[in-house]
Protein backbone atom coordinates (compact mmCIF):
# COMPACT_ATOMS: atom_id res chain seq x y z
CA UNK A 1 0.00 0.00 0.00
CA UNK A 2 1.53 3.17 -1.08
CA UNK A 3 -0.03 7.00 0.09
CA UNK A 4 0.00 9.90 -1.95
CA UNK A 5 -0.89 13.38 -0.27
CA UNK A 6 -3.19 15.64 -1.71
CA UNK A 7 -3.39 19.25 -1.44
CA UNK A 8 -5.92 18.65 1.21
CA UNK A 9 -4.08 16.28 3.22
CA UNK A 10 -6.83 13.57 2.19
CA UNK A 11 -4.91 10.25 1.21
CA UNK A 12 -4.77 8.41 -2.56
CA UNK A 13 -4.55 4.93 -1.63
CA UNK A 14 -3.19 2.16 -4.07
CA UNK A 15 -4.44 -1.07 -4.53
CA UNK A 16 -3.79 -4.02 -6.39
CA UNK A 17 -7.30 -5.41 -5.18
CA UNK A 18 -10.18 -6.12 -7.82
CA UNK A 19 -11.44 -2.50 -7.81
CA UNK A 20 -8.56 -1.30 -9.89
CA UNK A 21 -4.71 -0.69 -9.55
CA UNK A 22 -5.50 2.70 -8.68
CA UNK A 23 -8.59 3.68 -6.05
CA UNK A 24 -9.55 7.00 -5.08
CA UNK A 25 -12.00 6.72 -2.74
CA UNK A 26 -14.12 9.67 -1.17
CA UNK A 27 -13.46 12.79 -2.24
CA UNK A 28 -9.81 13.09 -2.25
CA UNK A 29 -7.76 15.64 -3.95
CA UNK A 30 -5.48 14.71 -6.80
CA UNK A 31 -3.49 17.51 -6.75
CA UNK A 32 -0.67 15.95 -4.51
CA UNK A 33 0.03 13.77 -8.23
CA UNK A 34 2.74 15.90 -10.06
CA UNK A 35 2.26 16.75 -13.97
CA UNK A 36 3.85 13.68 -16.01
CA UNK A 37 2.67 10.91 -13.06
CA UNK A 38 2.41 7.81 -14.68
CA UNK A 39 -0.15 4.92 -13.77
CA UNK A 40 0.61 1.61 -15.01
CA UNK A 41 -0.70 -1.78 -14.39
CA UNK A 42 -2.35 -4.95 -16.14
CA UNK A 43 -5.71 -5.61 -14.13
CA UNK A 44 -8.48 -6.72 -16.66
CA UNK A 45 -10.94 -4.66 -15.05
CA UNK A 46 -9.46 -1.32 -14.43
CA UNK A 47 -6.43 0.31 -13.85
CA UNK A 48 -7.89 3.79 -12.34
CA UNK A 49 -10.72 3.63 -10.57
CA UNK A 50 -12.22 6.69 -8.92
CA UNK A 51 -15.56 6.45 -6.68
CA UNK A 52 -18.00 9.10 -5.21
CA UNK A 53 -19.70 7.23 -2.47
CA UNK A 54 -22.09 10.09 -1.12
CA UNK A 55 -24.15 9.73 -4.69
CA UNK A 56 -23.95 13.55 -5.09
CA UNK A 57 -21.95 16.12 -7.66
CA UNK A 58 -19.31 14.95 -10.19
CA UNK A 59 -17.16 11.91 -9.17
CA UNK A 60 -14.53 13.17 -11.90
CA UNK A 61 -13.53 16.32 -13.25
CA UNK A 62 -10.75 17.39 -15.87
CA UNK A 63 -10.06 21.15 -16.49
CA UNK A 64 -7.58 22.97 -18.63
CA UNK A 65 -6.56 26.37 -18.83
CA UNK A 66 -4.47 26.28 -22.16
CA UNK A 67 -5.35 25.29 -25.43
CA UNK A 68 -5.70 21.67 -25.15
CA UNK A 69 -7.66 18.66 -24.10
CA UNK A 70 -9.16 18.72 -20.43
CA UNK A 71 -9.23 14.75 -21.12
CA UNK A 72 -7.73 12.87 -23.25
CA UNK A 73 -8.10 9.06 -24.23
CA UNK A 74 -6.72 6.42 -26.32
CA UNK A 75 -6.62 3.02 -26.86
CA UNK A 76 -4.78 0.13 -28.70
CA UNK A 77 -7.14 -2.08 -29.56
CA UNK A 78 -10.71 -1.22 -27.53
CA UNK A 79 -12.60 1.64 -26.66
CA UNK A 80 -10.81 5.30 -26.06
CA UNK A 81 -13.61 6.24 -23.85
CA UNK A 82 -16.17 3.60 -22.57
CA UNK A 83 -19.56 5.63 -20.54
CA UNK A 84 -21.84 3.43 -18.38
CA UNK A 85 -24.84 4.96 -17.18
CA UNK A 86 -27.43 2.20 -14.65
CA UNK A 87 -30.14 5.07 -14.45
CA UNK A 88 -33.21 5.27 -16.97
CA UNK A 89 -33.70 8.48 -18.71
CA UNK A 90 -30.00 9.70 -17.79
CA UNK A 91 -27.23 9.79 -20.77
CA UNK A 92 -23.74 7.71 -20.43
CA UNK A 93 -21.99 10.65 -22.15
CA UNK A 94 -23.37 14.73 -22.25
CA UNK A 95 -21.32 16.70 -24.30
CA UNK A 96 -22.51 20.32 -23.49
CA UNK A 97 -20.80 23.70 -24.88
CA UNK A 98 -21.82 26.72 -23.49
CA UNK A 99 -19.94 28.24 -27.10
CA UNK A 100 -18.21 25.32 -28.80
CA UNK A 101 -19.60 22.47 -29.93
CA UNK A 102 -21.24 20.10 -27.11
CA UNK A 103 -19.93 16.67 -28.65
CA UNK A 104 -17.45 16.15 -31.27
CA UNK A 105 -16.83 12.58 -32.97
CA UNK A 106 -13.97 11.85 -35.82
CA UNK A 107 -12.32 8.97 -37.54
CA UNK A 108 -9.63 9.17 -40.29
CA UNK A 109 -10.83 5.50 -41.52
CA UNK A 110 -13.84 4.97 -39.86
CA UNK A 111 -17.70 6.28 -38.28
CA UNK A 112 -17.22 9.58 -36.77
CA UNK A 113 -20.19 8.62 -34.15
CA UNK A 114 -21.80 5.46 -34.04
CA UNK A 115 -25.21 5.34 -31.53
CA UNK A 116 -26.81 2.00 -31.09
CA UNK A 117 -29.78 0.77 -28.63
CA UNK A 118 -31.91 -2.48 -28.24
CA UNK A 119 -34.39 -1.20 -26.56
CA UNK A 120 -37.36 -1.05 -28.81
CA UNK A 121 -39.00 2.16 -29.78
CA UNK A 122 -35.48 4.15 -29.14
CA UNK A 123 -33.01 6.07 -31.12
CA UNK A 124 -29.63 5.03 -31.66
CA UNK A 125 -28.45 8.78 -31.76
CA UNK A 126 -31.00 11.24 -31.05
CA UNK A 127 -30.93 15.23 -31.26
CA UNK A 128 -33.07 17.60 -29.99
CA UNK A 129 -32.98 21.08 -30.39
CA UNK A 130 -35.37 23.77 -28.72
CA UNK A 131 -34.21 26.65 -31.24
CA UNK A 132 -32.11 25.17 -34.09
CA UNK A 133 -31.84 22.10 -36.06
CA UNK A 134 -31.89 18.77 -33.93
CA UNK A 135 -29.40 16.78 -36.50
CA UNK A 136 -27.32 17.97 -38.96
CA UNK A 137 -25.35 15.80 -41.15
CA UNK A 138 -22.56 17.19 -44.19
CA UNK A 139 -20.22 15.34 -46.30
CA UNK A 140 -17.60 17.19 -48.40
CA UNK A 141 -17.70 14.21 -50.25
CA UNK A 142 -20.16 11.67 -49.49
CA UNK A 143 -23.68 11.79 -48.68
CA UNK A 144 -24.29 13.78 -45.65
CA UNK A 145 -27.05 11.26 -44.28
CA UNK A 146 -27.74 7.84 -44.83
CA UNK A 147 -30.45 6.08 -42.83
CA UNK A 148 -30.29 1.95 -43.27
CA UNK A 149 -33.13 -0.55 -41.86
CA UNK A 150 -33.44 -4.19 -41.88
CA UNK A 151 -36.83 -4.28 -40.65
CA UNK A 152 -39.33 -4.80 -43.72
CA UNK A 153 -41.92 -2.44 -42.71
CA UNK A 154 -39.27 0.11 -40.82
CA UNK A 155 -37.96 3.05 -43.02
CA UNK A 156 -33.83 3.77 -43.21
CA UNK A 157 -35.28 7.61 -42.56
CA UNK A 158 -38.18 8.62 -40.95
CA UNK A 159 -39.30 12.40 -40.84
CA UNK A 160 -42.64 12.96 -39.01
CA UNK A 161 -44.21 16.38 -37.99
CA UNK A 162 -47.55 16.79 -36.35
CA UNK A 163 -47.62 20.09 -37.11
CA UNK A 164 -45.94 20.78 -40.76
CA UNK A 165 -43.87 19.24 -43.13
CA UNK A 166 -42.04 15.91 -42.19
CA UNK A 167 -39.22 15.57 -44.45
CA UNK A 168 -37.89 18.74 -46.50
CA UNK A 169 -35.27 17.96 -49.24
CA UNK A 170 -33.40 21.19 -50.72
CA UNK A 171 -30.34 21.95 -53.76
CA UNK A 172 -29.28 24.99 -54.81
CA UNK A 173 -28.00 23.61 -57.82
CA UNK A 174 -28.50 19.76 -58.20
CA UNK A 175 -31.15 17.52 -57.62
CA UNK A 176 -33.52 18.34 -54.22
CA UNK A 177 -34.52 14.22 -54.07
CA UNK A 178 -33.53 11.61 -55.88
CA UNK A 179 -35.68 8.06 -54.83
CA UNK A 180 -34.27 4.78 -56.63
CA UNK A 181 -36.52 1.90 -56.16
CA UNK A 182 -40.75 2.20 -55.81
CA UNK A 183 -41.89 5.30 -54.12
CA UNK A 184 -45.81 4.80 -52.21
CA UNK A 185 -48.32 7.47 -51.22
CA UNK A 186 -50.57 6.43 -49.07
CA UNK A 187 -52.29 9.81 -49.90
CA UNK A 188 -51.72 12.39 -52.43
CA UNK A 189 -49.29 13.80 -54.27
CA UNK A 190 -49.03 17.50 -54.51
CA UNK A 191 -46.66 19.61 -56.97
CA UNK A 192 -46.64 23.10 -56.63
CA UNK A 193 -44.43 24.12 -59.35
CA UNK A 194 -44.46 24.68 -62.80
CA UNK A 195 -47.68 25.15 -64.98
CA UNK A 196 -49.83 21.97 -63.46
CA UNK A 197 -49.18 19.68 -66.56
CA UNK A 198 -47.82 16.24 -66.66
CA UNK A 199 -44.56 16.16 -69.58
CA UNK A 200 -42.75 13.05 -71.06
CA UNK A 201 -39.54 13.37 -72.58
CA UNK A 202 -39.02 12.54 -76.49
CA UNK A 203 -36.56 12.81 -79.14
CA UNK A 204 -36.11 16.23 -81.50
CA UNK A 205 -36.25 16.03 -84.99
CA UNK A 206 -35.79 19.32 -85.36
CA UNK A 207 -35.23 22.29 -83.05
CA UNK A 208 -38.26 22.74 -81.00
CA UNK A 209 -39.17 25.15 -78.30
CA UNK A 210 -41.38 25.88 -75.68
CA UNK A 211 -45.11 26.34 -76.75
CA UNK A 212 -44.42 24.58 -80.00
CA UNK A 213 -47.37 21.97 -81.64
CA UNK A 214 -45.92 18.99 -82.61
CA UNK A 215 -46.22 16.48 -84.62
CA UNK A 216 -44.99 12.39 -84.63
CA UNK A 217 -42.17 12.30 -87.09
CA UNK A 218 -42.40 10.05 -90.28
CA UNK A 219 -38.83 9.01 -89.22
CA UNK A 220 -39.83 7.11 -85.81
CA UNK A 221 -37.39 6.85 -83.12
CA UNK A 222 -39.58 8.54 -80.55
CA UNK A 223 -38.74 12.06 -82.22
CA UNK A 224 -41.12 14.80 -82.61
CA UNK A 225 -41.11 17.98 -85.05
CA UNK A 226 -43.78 21.09 -85.69
CA UNK A 227 -47.23 20.99 -86.79
CA UNK A 228 -46.86 22.27 -90.24
CA UNK A 229 -50.59 21.06 -92.01
CA UNK A 230 -54.42 21.34 -90.47
CA UNK A 231 -56.09 19.02 -89.02
CA UNK A 232 -53.20 16.66 -88.98
CA UNK A 233 -54.10 13.66 -87.22
CA UNK A 234 -50.49 12.83 -86.35
CA UNK A 235 -50.81 15.99 -83.70
CA UNK A 236 -48.78 14.51 -80.12
CA UNK A 237 -49.02 17.64 -78.44
CA UNK A 238 -47.40 20.93 -77.22
CA UNK A 239 -44.18 20.92 -75.79
CA UNK A 240 -44.13 21.90 -72.22
CA UNK A 241 -42.54 25.42 -70.86
CA UNK A 242 -42.15 24.18 -67.08
CA UNK A 243 -43.79 21.09 -66.55
CA UNK A 244 -44.96 20.38 -62.82
CA UNK A 245 -44.09 16.54 -63.46
CA UNK A 246 -41.42 15.20 -66.11
CA UNK A 247 -41.55 11.47 -66.81
CA UNK A 248 -37.92 10.55 -68.42
CA UNK A 249 -38.94 7.40 -69.96
CA UNK A 250 -35.37 6.36 -70.67
CA UNK A 251 -34.84 9.78 -72.23
CA UNK A 252 -32.35 11.90 -70.16
CA UNK A 253 -33.82 15.33 -69.38
CA UNK A 254 -30.31 16.70 -71.82
CA UNK A 255 -31.11 15.12 -74.90
CA UNK A 256 -35.23 15.34 -75.22
CA UNK A 257 -37.72 18.34 -74.97
CA UNK A 258 -40.87 17.58 -72.93
CA UNK A 259 -44.25 16.95 -74.43
CA UNK A 260 -47.12 18.12 -72.49
CA UNK A 261 -49.84 14.90 -72.24
CA UNK A 262 -52.03 16.08 -69.83
CA UNK A 263 -53.07 19.03 -67.96
CA UNK A 264 -52.40 22.89 -68.05
CA UNK A 265 -49.98 24.27 -70.69
CA UNK A 266 -48.69 27.27 -72.67
CA UNK A 267 -49.51 27.20 -76.67
CA UNK A 268 -48.42 29.03 -79.63
CA UNK A 269 -51.99 29.93 -81.85
CA UNK A 270 -52.75 31.55 -84.99
CA UNK A 271 -56.10 33.00 -84.35
CA UNK A 272 -55.92 34.66 -88.07
CA UNK A 273 -58.01 31.64 -89.03
CA UNK A 274 -60.67 32.06 -86.60
CA UNK A 275 -61.18 34.00 -82.95
CA UNK A 276 -60.10 31.90 -80.55
CA UNK A 277 -62.47 31.91 -76.95
CA UNK A 278 -62.26 30.31 -74.23
CA UNK A 279 -63.47 26.00 -74.54
CA UNK A 280 -62.87 26.32 -78.22
CA UNK A 281 -61.34 22.99 -79.14
CA UNK A 282 -57.85 23.24 -80.69
CA UNK A 283 -56.06 21.78 -83.80
CA UNK A 284 -53.01 21.90 -85.82
CA UNK A 285 -52.88 25.14 -88.05
CA UNK A 286 -50.65 25.58 -91.48
CA UNK A 287 -48.53 28.05 -89.66
CA UNK A 288 -45.13 25.90 -88.04
CA UNK A 289 -46.13 24.91 -84.65
CA UNK A 290 -49.34 26.66 -83.97
CA UNK A 291 -52.70 25.71 -83.00
CA UNK A 292 -55.83 27.46 -84.64
CA UNK A 293 -59.52 26.72 -83.65
CA UNK A 294 -60.87 23.61 -84.83
CA UNK A 295 -63.66 23.55 -87.31
CA UNK A 296 -66.27 21.08 -87.32
CA UNK A 297 -68.28 19.57 -90.14
CA UNK A 298 -71.68 19.16 -90.23
CA UNK A 299 -73.55 15.72 -91.36
CA UNK A 300 -77.17 15.97 -91.33
CA UNK A 301 -77.87 17.91 -88.04
CA UNK A 302 -74.94 16.73 -86.25
CA UNK A 303 -71.75 18.51 -86.04
CA UNK A 304 -68.28 16.44 -85.95
CA UNK A 305 -64.66 17.16 -85.71
CA UNK A 306 -62.56 15.32 -87.02
CA UNK A 307 -61.19 12.47 -85.06
CA UNK A 308 -57.71 12.27 -84.19
CA UNK A 309 -57.03 16.03 -84.80
CA UNK A 310 -57.80 17.67 -81.73
CA UNK A 311 -54.69 18.43 -79.26
CA UNK A 312 -56.87 20.13 -76.49
CA UNK A 313 -59.24 22.83 -75.36
CA UNK A 314 -58.44 27.12 -74.93
CA UNK A 315 -58.58 28.49 -72.02
CA UNK A 316 -57.92 31.94 -72.42
CA UNK A 317 -58.77 33.87 -75.47
CA UNK A 318 -56.83 35.15 -78.86
CA UNK A 319 -58.98 37.02 -80.81
CA UNK A 320 -56.32 37.91 -83.41
CA UNK A 321 -52.97 37.23 -84.82
CA UNK A 322 -50.35 35.38 -83.31
CA UNK A 323 -50.17 34.80 -79.41
CA UNK A 324 -49.18 32.58 -76.92
CA UNK A 325 -52.34 31.19 -74.19
CA UNK A 326 -53.13 28.52 -71.71
CA UNK A 327 -54.48 25.26 -72.75
CA UNK A 328 -55.89 22.34 -71.60
CA UNK A 329 -54.54 19.04 -73.51
CA UNK A 330 -57.29 16.78 -74.34
CA UNK A 331 -55.88 14.91 -77.40
CA UNK A 332 -58.59 13.13 -79.11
Amino acid sequence: MHKILGRTGQVLVVLAGVAGILTVLGAASLDGITPGTRVAGTHPDAILTVVNESGAGDTLRARNNGSGSAVAAWSASGYGVHALADAANRSAVIGLGTAAIGVNGRSDTNDGVVGVTQAAGKSGVWGHSVAGIGVTGSSDSNNGIVGFSQAPDRSGIFGYNDQGVGVTAQSSAGTALYVRGTSIFERYASFQGGHGDLAENYSAGEPLGAGDVVTISSAGGLALVLARAANDTSVAGVVATDPSLRLAGGIPDAQSVPLAIAGRVLCKVDASLGAIAPGDLLTTSPTPGHAMRATPVDIGDVQFYRPGTILGKALEACEEGIGLIQILITLQ
